[in-house]
């Protein structure tokens, strides 16, 4: 799972939380789970709120 984003995130630049969901078919929780785990261990950073968040890379 967290090859799978870190190569999106290189290919574009950014993940959303709803692009994360497709490319691991997890639920909505569990990928917001996966992504924030990845900020808290400044893997990546957090830019926006809301429908709009995107993560990109540290």
């Amino acid at each position: 799972m967290l090859m799978t984003n870190n190569y999106y995130i290189k290919v574009h630049g950014e993940i959303t939380r709803k692009n994360a969901e497709q490319l691991i078919g997890r639920e909505k929780t569990t990928t917001a789970g996966i992504l924030n785990g990845m900020v808290a261990r400044n893997i990546l950073v957090k830019v926006g709120n809301g429908p709009s968040t995107k993560y990109i890379v540290q």
